[in-house]
């Protein structure tokens, strides 16, 4: 690649003889790039884990390879990039020894800034224009895995583009949300395009996400499927973990029973039937229970989110296969045709 010229503006960014970038340094680039944590990390060609360290401590100094990336990248940005750099670390230096009065003028402008930040919104607009896109995405069961992938892809960049332009903890919740989801989709689709460690990835990723916007229902589905993941690969231990993890934070219904249906494979590769027998007992009870619910993820987006009975007969077939019960599979298998027949007929 060849890198732009680097005029007086950009000597004036990069680090002076003797001068050293602090996480403070990183994090004012980062604003005046408009990045996410994401967009910086791939900016600077490091993991999002590094820059996360980074800004952790913002007046700690960056290690030497922060010192270099972050320099790079100044000298690599737009002059309106370095210029909003310039003006961020300029209206951050310490004012320890100044006269009061500017101390006090400076706290408050800083004040005044934050207010001005906390009261910024998001266009609902733009929130009901991504909300409409993530239900189209989640319900496009015809679509090809990697058009599903780019497409969840695309939505999940902007809804984090969307959180840098906010501060409201609902809407934050509800980009964390819909972020969360467009990242479970894409660990799904890429499932299915046995892309695995990039699924598991993705499927952690989705899981913290759902944390962070307190989404009990899409948290246990992302452990779900991390789950599913571990049964493919043979490692039913994991799965287990992931089971028990689940459970204790899925809501009654669809969750609850998608977990206890994935979960019954998963003593099915350990080869213990009777907690097969008893996995499957509970999930009937839940199915049960969950006629008279609707989850704001299975029952409301739907879609890949949903998980009916065909789908649960599905993983009973798998689980009685894994057993070597053929003629309690083969049931299972009729029972899921049916139930898809009906719901193409109806």
């Amino acid at each position: 690649m060849v890198r732009p010229a680097v005029g007086p503006v950009a000597k004036t960014a990069s680090s002076a003889p003797g001068q050293t970038r602090s996480g403070s340094d990183l994090r004012a680039f980062q604003e005046a790039a408009g990045l996410t944590n994401e967009r910086l990390a791939e900016r600077l060609h490091v993991s999002v884990r590094a820059v996360a360290y980074w800004r952790k401590d913002l007046s700690a100094a960056l290690p030497d390879l922060g010192q270099r990336v972050l320099d790079r990248a100044l000298g690599e940005s737009s002059e309106s990039t370095r210029h909003k750099f310039l003006a961020l670390t300029r209206s951050k230096e310490p004012t320890v020894g100044g006269d009061p009065a500017d101390m006090v003028t400076a706290a408050a402008n800083e004040i005044t800034d934050d207010e001005l930040r906390l009261a910024s919104n998001v266009d609902h607009i733009a929130l009901e224009q991504l909300w409409d896109e993530s239900l189209e995405v989640a319900r496009a069961g015809n679509r090809p895995a990697i058009s599903t992938f780019t497409a969840a892809r695309r939505l999940r960049l902007r809804a984090l583009d969307l959180t840098n332009q906010t501060l409201r903890p609902g809407v934050l919740s509800d980009l964390y949300r819909m972020s969360g989801q467009a990242t479970a989709l894409m660990a799904s689709a890429a499932f299915d395009l046995n892309q695995w460690d990039a699924s598991a990835r993705l499927a952690r990723s989705a899981i913290s996400q759902a944390s962070f916007a307190a989404h009990q229902s899409l948290e246990s589905w992302s452990i779900g499927l991390a789950a599913l993941l571990a049964n493919w690969r043979e490692e039913p231990d994991t799965a287990t973990r992931l089971f028990e993890r689940g459970m204790r934070i899925a809501p009654q219904g669809s969750p609850r029973v998608r977990l206890r249906f994935i979960a019954s494979r998963s003593y099915a590769l350990l080869g213990d039937r009777a907690s097969v027998a008893e996995t499957r007992d509970h999930a009937r009870r839940d199915q049960d229970d969950a006629e008279g619910r609707r989850d704001g993820l299975a029952d409301e987006v739907g879609g890949e989110f949903a998980f009916g009975r065909a789908r649960a007969e599905a993983c009973a077939a798998a689980a009685w296969l894994d057993l070597g019960d053929g003629q309690r599979a083969q049931g299972a298998v009729q029972r899921a045709i049916t139930e898809l027949t009906q719901m193409l007929i109806g």
